[in-house]
């Protein structure tokens, strides 16, 4: 992070204030650009490493004055965050007073929201392509903020919803163009967060409009938004991706926002830094004894927390004897419930509870619908396999580690516990060879968040990580043409993704409680192709 050059939109406030005081504390160095002269106060309060810039994001010509003043003064930019944008309400026929919505009012969204970011993102690549790249070609990252609302909004929120719509497009197209200069761009789909903007709402008012949420059950923090920005910055892996923010979000909900924060209300933010404590984890980690399993319980333990290998594979005994005393070794079997039972006993009896799991258990191969060289159709048997291990391994795992997760004391806000699950980018859309694997992935994506719905009235969050092909032992059946076709349908990084890209990610749910009920792409921007 003390690479970090930042331009953040919208910066003297709210979620872009908390994001620069993020980066200047990780020793990063930030350009507050926003229309309002407050951001002056702003970065007057974080020290010498932030800067401000009087910035009209629709402007092309006062765009260009900033980046030629970051350029003249830092030298390069390698960050952008997109956080500038208006916020309202209206729906698309006023029916108590018979009239349409105003054509210039649902401009005036895009104008700021749509247009804005379009503007600053265009005139930006043209700075940040002039980055000397790292030994994997990269050179920045741009991050939009976009919302739920793009994603479905309410019918309160027409425009607002349509504009975010259209940066969430836009983000995706971009990466696609941005990739071969090796920048990536990625979006962020927040739902309701506690920013200035929302403090005259009363406490029952907060209540009502975060009710459709799974858990938590409470306004996003600005530090959540910020502290999933610094794992975008820091994974080079994610790209082309909208990650929702939402805690399970299940519709759009209905706010009226006040039009301004007040200076002393901007200028006194304070940032609670999100480091959950990982000496308190308790983690179950099936199929730990290799490949992500096994990097997901050196992370946790180099953290701090204790972990329980459980895997069929005695060669997990012998890695728990390397990683010490805060790892234990149970072999287990994640198709049966026998197995799976004695594996959360063991857990119980030696480390008093269960609080995080992570399913890495799976098998990998291939195999198309029907064999038309030797026309032959795919046995059902080897269909089921994958599924016997990959769906029924998964939801075995998931539905007997509840009873003890929630036993536990839950913190302050609730929570009890996580449980992740890795499936694949296979499962949303898999080529013909991955035919049985991709539908068990999909089955594995399907059951994590209709668990996360279930469980959120314990306060147990479950979230999935889809990756992409990443260099396990598991993936050395592939022979080299097929990685290279791969790694041809990816973005930006073209590369394997490698264990320590996904167990980033599994540190970031686990700290972040405000992420649930979500699928994460880690894939380097890979889309499947048709062969």
């Amino acid at each position: 992070m003390k690479d970090v050059v930042a331009l953040i939109t919208g910066g003297a406030s709210g979620i872009g204030a908390n994001t620069a005081e993020m980066i200047i504390k990780n020793g990063g160095k930030v350009i507050i650009s926003d229309i309002n002269l407050q951001g002056k106060q702003v970065a007057d309060k974080l020290g010498d490493n932030a800067s401000f810039f009087q910035t009209d994001v629709t402007s092309e010509k006062s765009v260009d004055e900033t980046l030629e003043f970051i350029k003249n003064k830092y030298g390069k930019l390698n960050v952008l965050i997109n956080c500038a944008g208006l916020v309202g309400e209206g729906t698309i026929y006023d029916f108590k007073n018979n009239k349409p919505h105003s054509l210039d009012e649902f401009k005036k969204m895009f104008e700021v929201d749509t247009f804005g970011t379009f503007n600053v993102m265009t005139r930006s690549i043209g700075l940040m392509k002039e980055t000397v790249p790292d030994e994997d070609g990269y050179r920045g990252v741009i991050i939009n903020i976009g919302s739920v609302d793009g994603l479905g909004a309410g019918h309160q929120y027409l425009a607002y919803g349509a504009s975010k719509a259209a940066v969430m497009s836009m983000t995706e197209t971009s990466a696609r163009h941005l990739a071969c200069v090796g920048i990536r761009v990625v979006a962020i789909a927040p739902s309701i967060i506690k920013t200035p903007l929302l403090d005259d709402l009363t406490e029952d008012e907060l209540v009502s409009y975060t009710n459709e949420q799974m858990f938590p059950v409470r306004p996003g923090k600005m530090d959540e938004v910020s502290h999933l920005i610094k794992c975008i910055i820091e994974n080079n892996f994610i790209n082309a991706e909208i990650i929702r923010l939402d805690a399970g979000h299940l519709k759009a909900i209905r706010i009226i926002f006040k039009q301004e924060a007040t200076l002393e209300e901007i200028v006194t933010f304070t940032i609670t830094t999100i480091e959950a404590n990982m000496k308190d984890v308790i983690a179950l980690v099936t199929g730990g004894a290799s490949g992500m399993g096994e990097a997901t319980v050196k992370m946790i333990v180099s953290n701090g927390g204790k972990a329980v290998i459980a895997d069929i594979n005695p060669q997990g005994h012998a890695l728990a004897n390397e990683l010490g005393k805060n790892v234990l070794f149970h072999q287990t079997d994640v198709t049966s419930e026998d197995s799976v039972d004695e594996a959360i006993k063991f857990t119980k009896d030696n480390f008093g509870k269960l609080n995080v799991v992570v399913n890495c258990a799976g098998i990998f191969g291939l195999g198309k619908i029907y064999d038309f060289d030797n026309n032959t159709p795919q046995s059902l048997d080897n269909c089921k396999k994958f599924f016997e291990v990959n769906t029924f391994g998964t939801i075995n795992v998931m539905a007997r580690s509840i009873g003890l997760m929630k036993d536990n004391q839950p913190d302050e806000g609730g929570q009890r516990g996580v449980i992740i699950n890795i499936g694949s980018v296979a499962g949303f859309s898999a080529g013909p060879g991955l035919f049985a694997y991709g539908a068990s992935k999909a089955a594995v994506h399907s059951l994590t968040e209709s668990t996360a719905r279930h469980v959120a009235c314990l306060g147990i969050r479950v979230v999935g990580i889809a990756p992409g092909l990443t260099d396990t032992p598991m993936m050395n059946i592939l022979p080299s043409q097929i990685r290279d076709v791969v790694t041809d349908n990816m973005l930006f990084p073209r590369r394997l993704g490698q264990p320590d890209d996904i167990t980033h990610c599994i540190k970031f749910i686990i700290e972040n409680k405000f992420i649930n009920a979500e699928i994460i792409r880690l894939d380097g921007g890979f889309r499947s192709s048709n062969k």
